[in-house]
């Protein structure tokens, strides 16, 4: 199945010399997001409608290789007239059932997985919940029973709106031709033309985030919103409380520079290297220093990952880089700290203490990855846990570094991470006999 992507629009509302389409949203063209998204979503293979400004557009994306997709082109010459017009141009280039989407829409990757499931000649994704958008401007719809009855700007009696999603078949081609001869170039008019005679089908997207752009406060929040979406499920106490507001307002100005996430990550690990430095000559300005690096750490170890989905950039390798040099960083700090110590209190004790520490942080990061392996999901399904994620270490570093407390903030992490990694062993056992 292809993807039939609208670009031929000026833009209007957008006051831009170049193509609203090309205007960068989080470092990404709009149509390169639209593009990288439906990829994500397994679609390889588009047709790009072409018309404003559309040698621009085509240099620009080229033939898609350097998406890792196919992309084709029909141009429309009267792009100043309603969009049912650029669709038509497609007609001869779509397969028999094919996705339409809108070059300045915002979506996610599961909305297009979830509408390719729906059986139906013309399925719509809708909306009845529009959060992001103005639904005075939006296209409304009436449904009833999964099944869409109306369609048009100006409803009166709705429950839904259009996200600028469809899944077609050739079946629209004749209605379009039709609509057009009778003087009515709305996409909006072939559907509700095409309604008299076939079924079309509703699939609520309510739940996914979705916006249109059509001028620049539209774009400033979908900015805004991005931005927003980067706090994950699995950020701990102190990622999802300070981390991410301080790292997401970093992302927001890196995303607009050539920095790439795997550049992030040796910076990030560079940081730590100087506060396990610091750490080392004991002093009280040293441990300080390597306090407020430890955190500064923390917080550009999320820039990585937020630049990476934000520009389409997630790797394999990425993840498993930043995972390594974490390892790393944790060992060196906590090393430098039990070094700075020793050296200026000379109590042997603490080598004792600092492999204790080791240990158990250690144990945090395999555990988990070897629980996968064994019962094929997250060890967080199953098991209540001691908030002391690698975000929590390195802020009870950063408070034992700025008060001069290293011995006790190296055995409250020793005691945290190791009765957090007990805890885990015990839940293990209890799966492994379920």
């Amino acid at each position: 199945m292809n993807a039939l992507i609208l670009a031929a629009g000026d833009g209007t509302r957008i006051k831009s010399v170049v193509p609203k389409i090309l205007l960068p949203l989080c470092g990404v063209p709009l149509i390169q997001r639209t593009i990288l998204t439906l990829k994500d979503a397994g679609i390889t293979d588009m047709i790009v409608i072409v018309g404003f400004k559309k040698d621009v557009v085509k240099n620009y994306l080229e033939d898609g290789s350097k998406y890792g997709v196919k992309i084709s082109y029909a141009t429309n010459g009267d792009y100043e007239r309603e969009n049912a017009t650029s669709i038509l141009k497609a007609e001869k280039m779509v397969d028999e059932k094919f996705l339409l989407v809108m070059g300045d829409h915002i979506f996610t990757p599961n909305i297009i997985k979830c509408i390719l499931s729906v059986k139906g000649d013309l399925v719509i994704a809708t909306d009845s919940n529009p959060r992001y958008i103005d639904v005075g401007e939006a296209t409304k719809i009436f449904i009833d029973a999964d099944e869409i009855k109306d369609i048009g700007k100006d409803l009166t009696e709705f429950n839904a709106v259009d996200t600028g999603i469809f899944l077609c078949s050739k079946q629209i081609f004749p209605v379009i031709t039709q609509c057009l001869k009778d003087g009515k170039e709305e996409w909006s008019d072939s559907i509700k033309k095409y309604i008299e005679n076939h079924k079309v089908v509703s699939y609520d997207v309510s739940a996914s985030f979705w916006l249109d752009v059509d001028t620049e406060e539209d774009l400033k929040k979908a900015e805004t919103l991005l931005l927003g979406s980067l706090t994950k499920p699995g950020d701990g106490y102190i990622s999802r409380n300070l981390n991410r507001k301080i790292s997401t307002k970093i992302s927001k100005h890196l995303v607009k520079t050539g920095i790439t996430p795997n550049q992030l990550t040796l910076i990030s690990f560079m940081i730590a290297l100087i506060s396990a430095t610091s750490f080392s000559f004991g002093g009280y300005i040293y441990v300080a220093v390597g306090g407020v690096s430890a955190q500064l750490a923390s917080i550009l170890d999320g820039c990585d990952g937020e630049i990476a989905r934000l520009k389409f950039l997630q790797t394999s390798y990425g993840s498993w880089l930043d995972a390594c040099l974490d390892r790393y960083a944790d060992f060196l700090i906590i090393l430098g700290m039990t070094y700075g110590y020793w050296i200026i209190h000379k109590e042997v004790l603490i080598w004792l203490i600092g492999f204790i520490c080791l240990a158990g942080t250690f144990m945090i990061a395999y555990a988990p990855t070897r629980y996968k392996e064994a019962f094929n999901e997250n060890w967080r399904t199953r098991s209540k846990r001691i908030p002391i994620g690698r975000d929590v270490r390195l802020f009870i570093i950063f408070l034992g570094g700025i008060s001069n407390q290293i011995l006790y903030s190296l055995i409250l992490l020793a005691i945290l991470a190791n009765l957090e990694a007990l805890m885990r062993l015990i839940h293990h056992r209890k799966d492994s006999k379920n």
